[in-house]
């Protein structure tokens, strides 16, 4: 949704963002999972910031996985965003 890079006078960063939409068109109930990916460093130089998942839901590689379930025609939405920051060199 949204994307910055910048290399000011301090750190270099590049933020971005996103909206998950998932709808069940069907007459039924369906029950969902969703698998994302976030970015994740291994560089401790390099801050990775994610905004909209909680910590505790994402693995050491980055992997998001949300499980729901679905009414008929009803809509999911999930809106997240990620800030990564290095230092200038």
């Amino acid at each position: 949704r949204d994307f910055c890079l910048s290399r000011g006078l301090g750190d270099v960063y590049k933020r971005q963002g996103y909206e998950l939409s998932v709808k069940n068109n069907s007459s039924k109930s369906v029950d969902v999972t969703l698998v994302e990916r976030v970015p994740v460093s291994a560089d401790e130089a390099v801050k990775v910031e994610i905004k909209g998942f909680d910590k505790k839901d994402i693995s050491k590689d980055g992997k998001v996985e949300l499980k729901f379930s679905l009414a008929p025609k009803e809509e999911f939405k999930k809106e997240y965003s990620y800030k990564i920051t290095k230092p200038k060199i």
